[in-house]
């Protein structure tokens, strides 16, 4: 620069702890300002755009405790999960986009990978269980696996079922207990039934032509 002149150009991004993708927005929270945000229309990049029109970027504070547990989209909304709270956004633009809360079993921390879509239906592992949501309070649909206590879940929907691998870390009824362990267990939407199929451990699913990996 003939002049002397030294200029820095930079966008910033907010500290995100989970992220998605809807209606070529970037979605996403953080714990350390308990915030939800999404970036402007069709830019990932940027984030703190405020031009008053319907491709600004947007930012809210909520008044729930503890940290985001994690995030999906659910019917063109976005669920943001802690462990007994969902905050949902809905709306068009950052003009009427809106937040309701419902104080319910939410995400268990540790167990954001076990959120997945079935027909029109969330699951996912909170502290007390594995849950379906539909709008409304959250249902436990894991009475069936007694008191046995598991973390860190996984999960994927294939077909009509669901594959979860957990971590066993307690069972009252065993005769005898030597260390945690994975298990695979899948519940038949149609049935109800739920099926222990090993005890691997899994920590990532995906659906991929045709075929569950």
């Amino acid at each position: 620069d003939p002049i002397g002149w030294n200029v820095t150009l930079e966008r910033a991004v907010p500290d995100m702890d989970y992220i998605c993708e809807l209606n070529n927005r970037l979605w996403g929270c953080s714990t350390d300002t308990n915030e939800l945000f999404c970036s402007a229309l069709g830019n990932a990049f940027n984030w703190y755009v405020y031009n008053g029109d319907s491709q600004d970027s947007w930012a809210v504070n909520v008044g729930t405790t503890g940290p985001f547990t994690g995030i999906c989209t659910y019917q063109n909304n976005i669920l943001f999960f802690k462990e007994d709270h969902i905050h949902m956004v809905y709306g068009t633009r950052p003009s009427n986009f809106q937040v309701s809360t419902l104080h319910c079993q939410g995400v268990e921390d540790g167990s954001s990978r076990s959120i997945c879509i079935l027909n029109e239906r969330v699951y996912y592992k909170s502290k007390r269980g594995v849950c379906i949501y539909s709008g409304g309070q959250p249902s436990l649909i894991s009475d069936a696996l007694g008191d046995v206590e598991y973390t860190g879940a996984s999960a994927a929907a294939f077909g009509d079922k669901i594959y979860i691998s957990m971590t066993e870390i307690s069972d009252p009824l065993a005769e005898s207990w030597d260390e945690s362990h994975g298990e695979l267990l899948v519940y038949d939407t149609i049935t109800g039934l739920w099926h222990k199929e090993g005890r691997e451990h899994i920590r990532f699913f995906a659906v991929y032509d045709g075929c569950l990996l």
